[in-house]
């Protein structure tokens, strides 16, 4: 299931790259340490204009534990504000999975606001920024598993595609501190 489900973002993912009106892409690495262990997660996301103001858009994430991928339809409703819905399946006995996530952003602030439910459970993701220039956002971040804490993104200067972040969190529901660590190339 594992494998199925990767390699069915990885197909949207070429079908959208394949296209002209290709909106974006992101890869990512995402290491997590939680007491002295460290798990490294790996994502991919892509979208994919398909007429004014919808895109069609797929991600996947991988584990070692854990993979899931799914697709589905954003539409941007305001220049300020985009809301979306999508549908995939998981490592799971029960592998269908849904998802709906809003963004808005004005000026050097954004929420996005992400929340998934299916076979494991719900899972939700909350990120506030404020740009503080060209290369560094500051903010608060809170993650299911992960915990909340703030947030730190800086743009590589000789890279501007490539984007770091840092949040030391505390999960509430574990009562740990875990630190997230992420490397991403955004197109």
């Amino acid at each position: 299931m594992k494998r199925a489900c990767c390699l069915l973002v990885a197909v949207f993912c070429c079908f959208c790259m394949a296209g002209t009106a290709w909106a974006g892409f992101s890869i990512g690495l995402e290491n997590r340490i939680i007491e002295n262990a460290v798990t490294n997660h790996f994502s991919l996301y892509e979208s994919y204009d398909l007429a004014k103001n919808v895109q069609l858009f797929g991600f996947s994430t991988t584990s070692e534990s854990y993979c899931e991928g799914y697709a589905g339809v954003g539409y941007l409703a305001k220049s300020w504000l985009q809301i979306s819905a999508g549908l995939g399946l998981e490592t799971n006995p029960n592998p269908w999975r849904i998802t709906a996530s809003l963004w808005t952003g004005k000026g050097p602030a954004s929420l996005l606001a992400i929340y998934e439910n299916g076979g494991s459970g719900y899972w939700y993701k909350i990120l506030a920024t404020y740009s503080l220039g060209k290369y560094v956002a500051v903010g608060v971040h809170t993650k299911r598993f992960m915990g909340i804490g703030p947030y730190l993104q800086v743009k590589m200067p000789f890279y501007t595609n490539c984007v770091v972040y840092v949040v030391p969190g505390y999960d509430w529901e574990t009562k740990t501190i875990k630190t997230i660590v992420s490397i991403s190339l955004n197109y």
